[in-house]
């Protein structure tokens, strides 16, 4: 589903009235290119075991964030070392104790050496839930997921969290890098004036969902959005 006739879009690539715009005997590539898109992000992009692997990722993160506050040494490259035990403003990117570029260069130099190499030394920390979520991702012994269209039922999460906190000793606070609830979501094709794709046609020029004949693309502009759980295999 993934192959795209990237070469063919390339060339039907042409400039109408200041606009970037495909002609119009390139709209059947543009629709396969969309269609491809959907199903490689279903199938692909966010398919459970991905979504699973990055939520981990992401959990064991902040993890390790909470626990630089508290002053937990933790072991990790000096660019790693510093955004975890500094405070960055989301806003400017930059350390409000230090007004400089050295955040920014300190951010270039981070890439998945630094993260991995703190994992492998992680799988050994005192910490448990530091410890647990490292190992599961070095060793992709991932979190159980399960995708559904409806929320989760509270009650069943609830219930989840609480023979997770019994299984492994855990407090509400721990238990919630284990067994947690989200969103995901995604539209193949955004229709708005900056992202649109326009098709150059001979009576003039026209977004794709209106100059295509397939009703599909129209309605891959719509936002879909399923709900996922995650929690410990061996809580099944």
């Amino acid at each position: 589903e993934g192959v795209v006739g990237s070469d063919r879009i390339i060339k039907m690539l042409t400039i109408s009235d200041g606009q970037l715009a495909v002609e119009g005997k390139g709209i059947y590539s543009i629709e396969k290119f969309l269609i491809a898109r959907r199903l490689m992000y279903w199938q692909v992009y966010l398919h459970k075991t991905v979504v699973s692997a990055e939520y981990m990722l992401l959990k064991l993160i902040q993890r390790a964030k909470i626990l630089a506050r508290r002053k937990v040494e933790l072991h990790a490259s000096p660019a790693l070392h510093y955004f975890l035990y500094h405070t960055m403003d989301a806003e400017v990117g930059i350390n409000q104790e230090y007004k400089g570029e050295i955040p920014l260069l300190l951010f270039a130099q981070l890439d998945d050496i630094d993260i991995m190499s703190a994992i492998k030394m992680w799988t050994q920390h005192s910490d448990f839930i530091l410890s647990y979520l490292s190992k599961g991702v070095l060793d992709r012994k991932l979190l159980r997921l399960e995708i559904e269209k409806k929320p989760f039922d509270s009650n069943r999460i609830n219930e989840i969290k609480q023979q997770v906190k019994d299984n492994l000793n855990l407090t509400d606070d721990e238990v919630s890098f284990l067994v947690f609830s989200d969103t995901l979501s995604n539209n193949a094709y955004s229709d708005s004036q900056h992202t649109q794709i326009n098709i150059l046609q001979k009576n003039g020029m026209m977004d794709i969902a209106s100059a295509s004949d397939i009703s599909n693309v129209a309605t891959l502009s719509e936002t879909v959005r399923k709900y996922f759980l995650a929690y410990p295999k061996e809580n099944d």
